[in-house]
């Protein structure tokens, strides 16, 4: 049993050396911003199974609450672009046609 956690840090060691030892450009790049959003639970080892679930629960309601109003609020902004470019789009006929008109 110990030789095979020996053989696992072992491992873990070559891994992040190898990591390490890469150029910067070919690790991936890292987020410009940090996320606004956190739905990392950490569970702790008292709770019994049924306090588990509920706070599991809790979480999920959040997230569904997020995604939901995120949903919202890129469809408002498809709508946005879809009418302005729909007047883009008119105002351009309608040049046209005041060009073909003289």
């Amino acid at each position: 049993m110990f030789l095979g956690a020996a053989n696992s840090s072992l491992i873990q060691s070559a891994v992040s050396l190898a990591v390490h030892d890469q150029p910067q450009s070919t690790l991936a790049p890292r987020s410009p911003r940090p996320s606004k959003f956190n739905f990392y639970v950490e569970l702790d080892g008292y709770l019994d199974g049924s306090e588990r679930i509920a706070i599991l629960q809790e979480k999920l309601t959040e997230l569904r609450r997020t995604y939901l109003s995120l949903k919202a609020e890129l469809a408002c902004i498809d709508r946005r672009r879809k009418k302005l470019k729909r007047k883009e789009k008119e105002g351009k006929s309608v040049a046209q046609m005041a060009d073909c008109k003289v």
